[in-house]
This record gives C-alpha cells, sequence and structure tokens, in this order.
C-alpha cells in the first residue's frame, strides 16, 4: 500500500496515527512523530494481523525546499564599518576605505544553511567606488536574493618618487624618497644630462 503528502517547508514534523482494522490484530508500527527533512521522508506503518500476517503501509512525505534566500550576516575584513548595520532586507551598504586598502575580504552568512552564497571572499579593488555583489540562491534553486556594497576606496595620497637616478654622473646624497635636494655631478664633456625618475 503506498500513500504520498506533500508539506510545506515549514513543517519539520508530523505525527502518524493510525489503527488496525481488526481489534484483535497484535500490533502497529511506524506511528507517532516524525521528523521531516527537505525533500522524501519514507515513513512505514506495519501492521501485524493476530496469525502474525503483516501488512505494510508506505507513505512518501515530501517535505518542500527552503526558499529562504536571506542572509544572516554581511560584512568585510579590516575593521571596516558598513555605513547602516545588517539586515536582511536591507539589499544596499556602502563603506569608504583607505587607498592602502587593496584587497578586502567579505564575509556572508546565509540564514538558511542550505542556501548556496556566492561572491563573498577576496575583493581586490580600485581606487574609486567597486561594487560588490553577493548573491544568495535559497535551497529551492529559484529563489535569489542580491546584496550590494558600495566600496569605495579612496584616492592615493603618495606623491614620492620611487627612483631618482642619472646615467651621466652621480647623485648625492643617495636617493631616500623623502628627501627633496640632491647634486649630480657630471664630467666635464656632459652638457645635457638625463635625469630618470619614477
Amino acid at each position: 500500500y503506498h500513500y504520498t503528502a506533500s508539506v510545506a517547508n515549514s513543517v519539520t514534523t508530523v505525527t502518524i496515527n493510525a489503527t488496525a482494522s481488526d481489534p484483535n490484530a497484535k500490533s502497529v508500527t511506524g506511528v507517532g512523530p516524525v521528523t521531516l527533512k527537505t525533500g522524501d521522508n519514507t515513513v512505514q506503518v506495519v501492521v501485524t494481523a493476530e496469525d502474525n500476517t503483516t501488512s505494510t503501509y508506505t507513505i512518501v512525505i515530501t517535505r518542500a525546499k527552503s526558499d529562504n534566500a536571506y542572509l544572516k550576516s554581511l560584512a568585510i575584513s579590516g575593521g571596516y564599518i558598513l555605513d547602516q548595520t545588517f539586515h536582511k532586507t536591507d539589499e544596499n551598504y556602502s563603506v569608504t576605505v583607505p587607498n592602502a586598502a587593496a584587497r578586502i575580504l567579505v564575509t556572508a552568512e546565509a540564514e538558511d544553511s542550505h542556501a548556496i552564497i556566492t561572491g563573498a571572499g577576496y575583493v581586490d579593488l580600485h581606487t574609486g567606488d567597486n561594487l560588490v555583489k553577493v548573491i544568495v540562491t535559497a535551497e529551492n534553486g529559484t529563489t535569489k536574493k542580491t546584496y550590494t556594497i558600495k566600496v569605495t576606496r579612496e584616492q592615493s595620497s603618495n606623491a614620492y618618487l620611487k627612483k631618482l637616478e642619472s646615467t651621466d654622473g652621480f647623485i648625492t646624497p643617495s636617493f631616500d624618497k623623502k628627501k627633496n635636494d640632491y647634486t649630480l655631478s657630471v664630467p666635464y664633456e656632459i652638457e645635457n644630462a638625463v635625469i630618470q625618475a619614477e
């Protein structure tokens, strides 16, 4: 004997009640509360007659997959704080980071452990605005939510040289990016010296 039943994802347990048609039956097993996982759950109710003949009733209970695509948390590394406290129904956030933050780690946790998250992890930043999209796909595979973080990386304030040199003579003192004054000494025959700066 085979039966089917479908329940919503919010239903996590059901109670199986069964009574033998013959009051002299020895037993009915498989009744009582049943914890459901998402998808198909097979329950067997076995009736043992007075002469030990058995009848098995199979019930397949299908619990719908979750449509929960909400995040439980969303943050970025480095101690940077989003412009507003995270709330699962708010999908847009922004944050400003210094120019030194060329890479950040975006962390996200789904409210439903069966949901799939993409877009989190390490993100390389260019100066200016960077849109980071964290997409959550619910267990049912169709319900999705996109959380967007606008990460603004400040422009560099580095006005230092990396090197200063000349192939035509000697620069003194030795280059130091924090020193501004140098002297170039060249041989007498050099009229136009080449100075290379980077």
